[in-house]
């Protein structure tokens, strides 16, 4: 007798296997967004830190690499304040392409309450989200970057970057 098909409990059998596999490997692939937020976030920080040496390289061929004062390297919309590249919304925005990140300046006009962040020194939020959110909410997500000037007073050329990825 010849056969032209599969009979019914091997298709189950087939069914059947293929719903175990994809239970185990759903979580595995569900997982994958939490990863790519996180690897968003980090080749956020790696491009920071090499803009920042390119920018203060254009700053030192103009003289401006010890500068404590705020001051805008000619020729460029950058600007420099000691020994780093500004830290503020704008400057980093000029400075970087960003798609699929928000920036948020935080300043002596945000209320934003942490140990870590205070609104005295100056600071941005950046984050992954469909749009602009508030400073509440970018902590309540545990999904951000903090870049701030350091707390020790008179440091030339250091910065803090912070990272918050557990809630990505």
């Amino acid at each position: 007798m010849k056969s032209n098909g599969f009979t019914l409990i091997e298709l189950v059998v087939v069914i059947v296997i293929l719903g175990i596999l994809s239970v185990t490997a759903a979580p595995r692939f569900l997982n994958i967004q939490s990863d790519a937020r996180i690897s968003v976030l980090k080749g956020f920080v790696g491009a920071y830190k090499a803009t920042d040496g390119i920018v203060m390289g254009k700053a030192t061929m103009h003289g401006l690499e010890s500068s404590w004062s705020t001051v805008k390297i000619p020729n460029t919309d950058l600007y420099v304040e000691s020994g780093m590249m500004l830290i503020t919304k704008d400057n980093i925005m000029n400075a970087m392409n960003i798609d699929g990140l928000h920036i948020t300046q935080l300043g002596s006009d945000n209320m934003y309450d942490s140990s870590s962040m205070t609104a005295q020194s100056r600071m941005v939020l950046v984050y992954q989200a469909n749009k602009q959110l508030e400073p509440t909410e970018i902590k309540t997500s545990m999904c951000f970057i903090v870049i701030r000037k350091n707390d020790a007073p008179k440091t030339l050329g250091e910065f803090k970057i912070e990272q918050y990825i557990s809630g990505c």
